[in-house]
């Protein structure tokens, strides 16, 4: 395994990471608990010290990244700025954490569909659900925003409800196509997340708004 080793610690932090990391690389089916514990560095009885089973696991790698994706772009959309502003910097926080944290915004883009099919504890299924809430918090901070937009006059007419998921499917799709590369630096991950958040806001920004971001 490319990432052995990785973490060298039991902690339950580790453990989501190194989960996460297992999981991008060889998926959930293809993911063993002693998979987990060769990327920790530790042995698998840590993790079952604090994780049930992988499906747990694996629940709880994605409502962290969903957690973590809440809070960040709550503090931006309760900050000051136009609504045009606080659309651009909530998706660029998106963009950022999904770079940042790539493997476990890997596993939040997989997680939730393909759990609701399967046979799930009581225990799990509550995991999902609040998953599912934390998801539902996320796109209506963005539907509220748009909403806001639109009455200043500073976005397009449209349905916001329906305009979000595009937006979040092309920040979501970055964990298909994006890696790390050794020559990556902040400035250019920065540039990268700029590039296509303008992209998604010209296609919503008011025409002149959109001529002014140009």
């Amino acid at each position: 395994m490319k990432a052995r080793g990785r973490a060298r610690s039991g902690g339950r932090t580790e453990i989501l990471d190194a989960a996460a990391v297992a999981f991008m690389e060889y998926g959930f089916a293809g993911t063993s608990i002693d998979m987990v514990a060769d990327v920790l560095g530790s042995t698998k009885g840590k993790i079952y010290y604090h994780f049930k089973s992988k499906t747990n696991l694996y629940l709880d790698v994605h409502r962290e990244t969903m957690t973590a994706y809440i809070e960040a772009i709550e503090e931006v959309a309760k900050g000051a700025g136009t609504p045009l502003e606080k659309l651009h910097g909530v998706l660029m926080t998106l963009a950022r954490q999904i770079m940042e944290r790539l493997p476990y915004a890997k596993v939040a883009v997989e997680g939730v569909d393909m759990h609701m099919s399967r046979s799930t504890t009581p225990e799990q299924r509550a995991v999902l659900r609040e998953i599912i809430d934390l998801r539902d918090r996320g796109e209506a901070i963005l539907v509220g925003i748009i909403e806001d937009g639109m009455a200043q006059g500073l976005l397009r007419p449209c349905n916001p409800r329906l305009i979000v998921k595009p937006m979040l499917g092309a920040l979501n799709w970055m964990t298909v196509w994006y890696r790390p590369r050794p020559e990556d630096t902040p400035e250019s991950r920065e540039a990268l997340a700029e590039t296509l958040v303008d992209y998604l806001l010209n296609g919503i920004a008011a025409p002149h708004r959109a001529e002014a971001r140009a």
